[in-house]
């Protein structure tokens, strides 16, 4: 998306946003671990949740950062 497509007011832009993405989704992974499974399967469901909540800011983070690059190329080496 260009700077035209998204608004400086876009949700996306503001960082606790970032942080409460990565907290639903992660609690979304870790219920389904413990409400649907047990044993090794729920601790690995809980542990990529806790993982997806941890990395999920960041990486959306790291979108806009690219977004507002104007170079692609740059956007990219930035990972």
């Amino acid at each position: 998306m260009t700077e035209e497509e998204l608004p400086q007011d876009h949700p996306l832009r503001d960082s606790r946003v970032h942080a409460l993405m990565g907290l639903v989704t992660g609690s979304i992974i870790a219920g389904v671990g413990v409400l649907l499974f047990e044993g090794l399967m729920m601790w690995l469901l809980i542990g990529v949740g806790v993982l997806d909540a941890i990395t999920t800011p960041y990486i959306l983070g790291k979108a806009m950062e690219g977004e507002a690059a104007d170079d692609p190329e740059q956007a990219v080496e930035g990972w």
